[in-house]
């Protein structure tokens, strides 16, 4: 989840996004049995996102452009903030 906000909301550069991601998950102390091939595949998720659309320009990730299209503001504020 941390690479992922820190790929489409603090907009850190991919490179650094995803290295220290997939550091985190090699030497998280609580949990030190992440295997190797989720490892990878959070490695091949994190690059995805961080891919500029074909389509669009290569201002804005994939990631993004996703997260605009699919979800609203709404999404994220808590119900009863809504009444």
């Amino acid at each position: 989840r941390t690479g992922v906000a820190q790929l489409l909301f603090l907009q850190t550069p991919p490179h650094a996004a995803i290295k220290e991601t997939v550091q985190v998950l090699r030497l998280y102390p609580n949990n030190p049995s992440v295997p190797e091939p989720m490892i990878k595949f959070v490695n091949g998720v994190l690059r995805n996102l961080s891919r500029p659309p074909k389509e669009s320009d290569a201002t804005e990730l994939l990631g993004q452009k996703l997260l605009k299209e699919k979800t609203s503001p709404r999404d994220n504020i808590a119900p009863w903030l809504l009444k």
